[in-house]
């Protein structure tokens, strides 16, 4: 009867809304808070699924509270809301660990982006669960892909939420950084434990992910993800090729691919960053965590060291000289070179982690074994490297709940929480003391054929044969520039290596 009561109630708030608004409604899942009557004795079992009922788009959202009651949110005035659809996931109570953490209370109001592969009942409905079991804090997130536009009006009155996932569109990170509007988690990362443990977060956290905007440490990594180049294992194996792990062998291969009518290479030339962040920086992290650092730091020696010149030359002699780039790949969008890949017209494409997930409705029904391999090295010597780009989250200086918020983050470094979005996401979990286990990422990532792929990519991305360098791509106009220059040696009427070094030294910014 009260679960009834309540999907009335919301029901209720819904037709108002419409009524009073007149607005198009666009179905979109989210989650709040978990909804469990305040009488049930027990904890309920780990997956069970209840529907709570709809939100209306506009000036009111409803949201729930730790006990079940409906309370209306005017916090979205202005802002322009996907009508959501409120999905919860009743979740088991963390086990207990070492470190005994105080009782909280208040609220937390989350902004989440989620595209359609990564829905409201996935790994962040869990984990925002577990984490109201463990604190009484009463939980209201805003998820869809549609909420960074929704929230943006919020943030440009200074009335942000409490946290933020810095993913998706319509986020401007850079400026938002740039004005101060992002939280210092600097005393966080070094003297904060991990939700419930007696670890350290600074002891599990690789520094060299974190982000920081002169001295603050303006954005904590939650995820990682990885560029390569991906090829259908079946289809080499058949052609008698092989599997390159420097530029003499690519050459080697593409030779022979040639010979065969087939091309070896291709990426989406119309975003010049996919040749860059999964070809280019993984040969420039091959030489190691500080020459990658400087040269990310837009330091002009760097750049123009003979290290670069040499990755770019390569690159120049296996586009451009020896044709073996795909024919007209700097033209195309992504869904282009990737048809063009699953119809076996080249053998390998530059792409991340996502791309099994992505493509999943066009190699499904051609018996694909799609797999992952480290870009190409410069010297024979070098070992395989990743090059793993976090993804991050922020506090807003601006919470109004930063203590909660707080809580939040060091939970969201939780082995469990880790391994849960991991799955969700199918990226890899930012601590360095997880052992990756495949068999159950594919369990728990549904066990398709994507899962399957992306989990063989993490294997060997996590595997000891692989150096692990991190780098981040919000370099402003500085990326863009290298990543438009670079775009320019694998033409053939483009600039010569010379000219683009020039170009990338000149753009970058003054000692």
């Amino acid at each position: 009867m009260k679960k009834m009561i309540r999907c009335l109630a919301l029901l209720s708030a819904v037709l108002m809304c419409m009524t009073a608004t007149g607005c198009n409604l666009i179905l979109e899942e989210t989650v709040t808070s978990r909804y469990m009557d305040s009488d049930t004795p027990g904890t309920p079992s780990q997956g069970d699924i209840s529907t709570d009922g709809t939100t209306a788009d506009g000036d009111i959202t409803v949201v729930t509270d730790n006990a079940g009651n409906v309370k209306p949110d005017k916090s979205n005035a202005g802002g322009k809301a996907d009508v959501v659809k409120r999905t919860t996931v009743t979740t088991a109570k963390p086990a207990d660990t070492a470190r005994q953490e105080p009782k909280l209370s208040g609220k937390l109001e989350l902004q989440i982006f989620t595209n359609e592969s990564q829905t409201a009942d996935g790994g962040w409905t869990k984990v925002i669960n577990a984490f109201e079991d463990a604190t009484g804090i009463a939980v209201t997130a805003h998820i869809g892909s549609s909420v960074n536009t929704m929230m943006s009006a919020r943030w440009r009155k200074d009335n942000p939420p409490d946290f933020i996932w810095l993913d998706g569109s319509g986020i401007p990170d850079v400026q938002y950084e740039a004005a101060g509007k992002f939280a210092d988690l600097s005393d966080l990362y070094q003297n904060g434990y991990v939700y419930g443990t007696e670890t350290k977060i600074k002891n599990v956290i690789d520094k060299n992910m974190l982000r920081y905007h002169g001295n603050a440490l303006t954005r904590m990594p939650l995820l990682n993800i990885a560029g390569g180049l991906w090829y259908d294992a079946k289809f080499l194996e058949s052609k008698g090729l092989s599997v390159p792990q420097n530029y003499t062998e690519l050459l080697e291969t593409a030779k022979k691919a040639k010979t065969l009518g087939l091309s070896t290479y291709t990426y989406p030339g119309l975003y010049p960053s996919y040749c860059m962040s999964n070809f280019i920086i993984p040969a420039i992290a091959a030489y190691g965590q500080s020459y990658l650092d400087a040269w990310l730091s837009g330091s002009k020696a760097a750049m123009q060291d003979a290290r670069f010149k040499k990755v770019l030359e390569n690159y120049t002699a296996f586009c451009r000289t020896g044709g073996y780039l795909m024919t007209g790949s700097t033209t195309m969008d992504h869904t282009s070179t990737q048809q063009k890949w699953i119809n076996h017209q080249t053998l390998f494409i530059a792409n991340g982690l996502w791309l099994p997930d992505e493509t999943r409705k066009l190699w499904a029904a051609k018996n694909f074994d799609m797999t992952w391999t480290t870009s190409p090295l410069i010297e024979s010597n070098q070992k395989p490297t990743a090059v793993l780009n976090s993804k991050y989250i922020a506090v807003p200086t601006k919470a109004k709940n930063k203590e909660n918020a707080l809580a939040f983050v060091r939970f969201l470094m939780r082995e469990d929480s880790q391994k849960t979005l991991m799955y969700s996401f199918g990226y890899m979990g930012v601590r360095t003391d997880m052992k990756f286990d495949t068999a159950q990422f594919i369990r728990e990532s549904g066990g398709s054929d994507a899962a399957k792929a992306t989990a063989k990519a993490l294997d060997r991305i996590m595997s000891s044969g692989v150096q692990r360098v991190y780098w981040h791509e919000s370099w402003g106009s500085l990326g863009e520039t290298i990543a438009t220059e670079i775009n320019e040696l694998s033409v053939t009427n483009g600039k010569s290596v010379d000219q683009v070094i020039a170009a990338i030294a000149a753009a970058a910014p003054k000692p």
